[in-house]
């Protein structure tokens, strides 16, 4: 149900554009840019996450939080925030 609102509000969106009424595309481009910007830092932080605790498990010195973080990065595969 949410998604046939959405996509209805989409429409009319593109439809007041299409008009020339509404948003800048410059916004919504710098938006995006933001967005895979925020998704690449987040990346970033859970490779070096990965890293360090790739690299305390070579030496046998993993911690309980250790496990605990890599059951909370197992349990959010596969879900999408889309």
């Amino acid at each position: 149900m949410f998604g046939s609102i959405t996509d209805g509000l989409k429409g009319v969106k593109q439809s007041l554009k299409d008009a020339g009424i509404g948003g800048d595309e410059d916004e919504e481009e710098d938006e995006e840019a933001k967005a895979e910007a925020a998704v690449a830092a987040g990346n970033a932080a859970a490779n070096k996450e990965v890293s360090d605790i790739d690299a305390r498990a070579q030496t046998g010195e993993l911690s309980f939080r250790d496990f605990l973080t890599m059951s909370e990065a197992f349990a959010g595969l596969g879900v999408s925030d889309a």
